[in-house]
């Protein structure tokens, strides 16, 4: 991988774990913390792994919040795009993981090192 373009990845993960951190504080701050507990212990996954596994962190949400957890991930994807300055078209079958590989490729990615563990 070039350095440009390990720099998008980097910059791209590091965005999106803000993103996901600044959403789950809206619904409060031990929350977030008790989520990402939870995430470490029954998927065996950091905070710092979640931008390479994204499915997984999905069913995480799905597990915890249950059907509200489209409206924690739509939060996230309107998060990282605001931050990126990018305009946020919506899909209706759009995925977290589909918004992210759109960011990912859009900045010359052919294998985003963001999903890939």
């Amino acid at each position: 991988m070039e350095p440009a373009s390990k720099y998008l990845q980097t910059e791209l993960a590091s965005q999106l774990l803000q993103a996901i951190d600044e959403t789950l504080e809206m619904v409060g701050r031990s929350t977030r913390s008790e989520v990402f507990d939870w995430i470490e212990k029954r998927f065996m996954m950091r905070r710092d792994e979640i931008p390479t596994r994204l499915d997984d962190f999905s069913r995480c949400l799905h597990e915890i919040f249950g059907s509200s957890s489209k409206l924690i991930e739509s939060n996230i994807v309107r998060s990282i795009y605001r931050r990126l300055g990018r305009k946020l078209e919506l899909r209706r079958q759009f995925r977290l993981i589909d918004y992210i590989l759109v960011l990912a490729t859009d900045n010359g990615a052919t294998r985003p090192a963001i999903l890939v563990r």
